[in-house]
């Protein structure tokens, strides 16, 4: 595996190095790093890899908080200070290089106490073991799915039903036939979930309305069309409001 030394981060939380003058894009990299990186992409002008294991580490890196990090917040690896510096050196490139425009002095103003839990949508695969399901997400820039209990990103509620959902679903002689699961709420920890399976079940109750959730869809996925709704209850939408405009 090739070995470079990390020049700067880059938008989405990259750290960008040289190979021979090709640019290399690396997950999981801090600024000043010098690491063995795992090549996943090779284009003709850039490369893009994650970090196998880490040389020289960066002062500034922190344990991440969850072991798929990669895969939904690379900035877990930052320190919060060091996060929002970044990212206002991101913004400032970003204007200069694409829009040819200096900035003034600006801020980048983040909420400390909303690192984690913030995100009011999950989406979650289900893999299957041949006994049961469980919770799994894409690891970065490939197609294996990688099963997790939850993401720290997520209300605390998505989490929690989403969880409920996998007991409902391993509790049915069909669960492998289950592949996703997406949970969306609102201020209130409101939940509504839209369950999605590839083969056509029969749904006759799901007690699952009874508890938290304020409403279930289930759809069938169909190869190559839309997909067929074949169960709901409860609510259809969720209001929230933003700048005191009512939303759906």
């Amino acid at each position: 595996m090739p070995k470079v030394k990390v020049e700067k981060l880059v938008g989405g939380g990259q750290g960008l190095s040289h190979i021979d003058g090709k640019a290399v894009f690396v997950w999981g990299a801090l600024a000043g790093e010098e690491v063995e990186v795992n090549i996943l992409k090779d284009k003709k002008n850039f490369s893009e890899g994650t970090a196998q294991e880490i040389l020289v580490a960066s002062r500034e890196r922190v344990s991440a908080k969850e072991d798929h990090y990669l895969s939904c917040s690379p900035w877990q690896i930052l320190s919060w200070a060091e996060e929002m510096k970044w990212k206002k050196e991101i913004i400032k490139e970003n204007f200069s290089r694409l829009a040819k425009m200096e900035l003034p002095e600006f801020e980048i103003l983040g909420d400390r106490k909303a690192e984690y839990h913030y995100r009011n949508k999950m989406e979650y695969n289900l893999i299957f073991d041949g006994k049961q399901v469980q919770l799994a997400i894409f690891g970065r820039e490939t197609n294996e799915l990688i099963g997790v209990k939850e993401c720290c990103l997520g209300r605390s509620c998505l989490n929690e039903q989403a969880k409920k959902i996998v007991v409902w679903i391993n509790k049915r002689p069909d669960s492998e036939h289950f592949k996703k699961i997406v949970v969306q709420c609102n201020e209130q920890d409101e939940v509504l979930a839209a369950i999605f399976v590839d083969e056509m079940i029969t749904v006759e109750d799901c007690p699952l309305i009874l508890g938290e959730l304020k409403g279930v869809f289930i759809y069938f996925q169909q190869p190559n069309s839309v997909d067929q709704l074949l169960f709901h209850v409860g609510k259809e939408f969720l209001t929230g409001k933003i700048m005191n405009v009512e939303l759906r």
